[in-house]
């Protein structure tokens, strides 16, 4: 996209579930299974590690995987706030990831 965001946020994508680019340590991500796509977020390395948590699991398209994940990235920078995106995780939750993901955020 080339879109600015507010703070440091780091992307993967893996093509298979053994997570080789280790999208579990990245802000948003995309793993590969055989059913489809895991669509993983508020993951984090470095002083305070944490794992990404699977926000949809089994997308079966991959154009439609880039969508929900285009929706979080776009959410992320609407907030303006300069953490990464697991500390939003820990204050919105899961579901309202989830929901914006899935476009059920209106």
């Amino acid at each position: 996209h080339g879109m600015e965001l507010p703070w440091k946020c780091k992307m993967g994508v893996s093509g298979c579930a053994n997570d080789c680019a280790e999208v579990c340590l990245k802000d948003f991500g995309l793993i590969g299974t055989p059913r489809g796509w895991h669509l993983m977020a508020g993951g984090n390395g470095g002083a305070a590690p944490r794992l990404a948590r699977r926000i949809v699991e089994h997308v079966p398209d991959a154009d439609q995987a880039l969508t929900m994940l285009d929706r979080l990235v776009t959410w992320f920078r609407s907030q303006q706030r300069k953490c990464r995106a697991g500390k939003l995780l820990d204050e919105v939750g899961i579901e309202t990831l989830r929901r914006i993901a899935l476009g059920d955020d209106g």
